[in-house]
């Protein structure tokens, strides 16, 4: 630990970052070290580190406090005495809390605490006192101590809310392990035909296709579908809506004619129609063309005049919307009449995340028609609403399909700085297909204008991503596009 700047020698005293430690392995010879060296201390205080591995890693002394049945004040001399053998940490800044050096040393003693689910009970109930509200953070520790306190209804409740607050924050891997936790409570009482329950199984399924785990999220959804069959038959827009999530993960998975059969099912089960045969469709196409070429001439006072959509519009709206994606790799011209159609309707609603995610689809249909100045001119769009909205998802998406029609107007450098803030906003984000999208921009500028060397290196970070996350497609470019760079 010496070598990899863990530990260091100081004033004749050993000392430690505790970042740097937090990601070492130690191995059991050194925790039972660090348990020998420890053990001169007074029992008192032993039972108070025992009791402050309960609450977790960083440890609130008011908590504590309430915990041991101490006051702070008697509470000083145990946490300087545990500091002092390297066991605690204290930030001078932040003097109300301490926290364990490390996660095998908190587990350490976790290990000597008897009844431990009562205590874990205790400082939930504890925590309920201090935040009445039961809001932000501390709702995680709730649905943690409530769980290990084997308090399932309330743990249940938690853990649903906590799943949702994560879901939110777009840490979906947080999100689904809330609510698988949540999902084992219900099945083990049996409660699976709680309302609850199904609810949750379709936010799981959409958690699942938002981190690259299609599998799981197409079988979570497709168990969402036969319980809504089966005690919500009366509601076809919650059926809609199960199916719309289905459908995308199908897609996304790279199965273009399921994701298509399904949706279009759906669509049919909300009694929508949409036209058959090749002159039925270019005449839809002229209809809605003429519709959008109007929206462009239009003065501005025109424009809005429709209430927000309702439920079923919105479920509508989505399906169509999927159905650009789906139809612009086998039937080109039904995508154009698709996402005309969804323009049309959408520009007449006020400004939204899902006017600023149509305006962001838009773009890779003009630049297939080919009208590049449309293009960019729905993208620019989408980019200036979604930060008026705080959207921080449909500007990242806008930032990938702009860099792909910037490309496609020869603006290569451009088009690099824009798929580079794609990737940089969409890691962090989580959302891998549109992640994997705007690699393959970047990678199509790579072989005209980036050194091959590190071009090969950027394709080599694609690969890998493609493969954590599970994207076919995305995976195929990649091979392509490495394969060129070599050659």
């Amino acid at each position: 630990m010496v070598e990899e700047g863990v530990v260091r020698y100081e004033n004749g005293h050993c000392r430690f970052d505790p970042a740097e430690l937090e990601k070492v392995n130690l191995p059991d010879n050194i925790v039972e070290a660090v348990l020998r060296r420890i053990r001169d201390l007074p029992e008192a205080d032993l039972q108070v580190l025992s009791l402050a591995a309960v609450i977790g890693k960083e440890v609130k002394l008011d908590l504590l406090s309430l915990l041991t049945d101490r006051r702070i004040e008697e509470l000083v001399g145990s946490v300087d005495r545990a500091v002092e053998h390297q066991v605690l940490a204290q930030d001078i800044t932040e003097e109300s809390s301490v926290s364990f050096v490390h996660d095998r040393v908190r587990e350490a003693f976790y290990r000597r605490v008897k009844d431990v689910g009562a205590f874990h009970r205790q400082i939930a109930e504890a925590l309920e006192t201090q935040h009445p509200d039961a809001s932000g953070p501390v709702v995680y520790d709730l649905a943690y101590h409530y769980a290990q306190g084997n308090v399932d209804e309330k743990a249940l409740s938690y853990s649903l809310k906590a799943a949702e607050m994560a879901a939110q924050s777009s840490a979906h891997d947080i999100a689904i392990d809330l609510y698988e936790k949540a999902r084992k409570i219900f099945e083990s009482e049996q409660k699976t035909r709680d309302p609850r329950y199904i609810e949750l199984l379709e936010q799981l399924g959409e958690a699942y296709r938002i981190s690259g785990h299609f599998d799981e999220a197409i079988k979570s959804l497709e168990h969402c579908e036969h319980l809504v069959r089966r005690h919500d038959a009366q509601d076809p827009l919650r059926l809609a809506r199960v199916l719309a999530k289905a459908g995308d993960a199908y897609f996304e998975k790279g199965e273009v004619s399921t994701a298509a059969v399904v949706i279009e099912r759906a669509l049919q089960g909300l009694g929508v129609s949409l036209p058959r045969g090749r002159p039925m469709l270019l005449m839809a196409i002229i209809c809605e063309l003429f519709k959008q070429l109007y929206h462009i001439v239009r003065p501005q006072w025109l424009c809005r005049r429709f209430p927000e959509m309702n439920e079923r519009e919105a479920i509508v709206w989505r399906f169509l919307y999927r159905l650009i994606y789906v139809y612009f790799h086998n039937d080109i011209e039904r995508s154009f009449y698709v996402c005309l159609r969804n323009a049309n309707l959408i520009e007449n609603r006020k400004p939204s995340s899902t006017l600023a995610a149509q305006y962001v689809v838009s773009g890779p249909i003009w630049n297939g028609v080919p009208w590049f100045w449309k293009a960019k001119r729905d993208l620019d769009r989408s980019i200036e609403l979604a930060r008026e909205l705080n959207d921080s998802l449909q500007e990242a998406r806008a930032h990938a399909y702009l860099s792909w029609t910037l490309c496609a107007m020869n603006h290569l450098r451009e088009s690099l700085d824009y798929s580079g803030k794609a990737i940089r906003m969409l890691k962090r984000l989580g959302e891998f297909w549109d992640l994997g999208a705007a690699y393959v921009f970047r990678e199509m500028c790579n072989c005209i204008v980036t050194p091959c060397q590190q071009a090969i290196e950027e394709n080599k970070e694609f690969l890998a991503m493609a493969r954590d996350g599970h994207l076919t497609q995305p995976l195929g470019w990649a091979l392509i596009y490495g394969a060129f760079l070599k050659a």
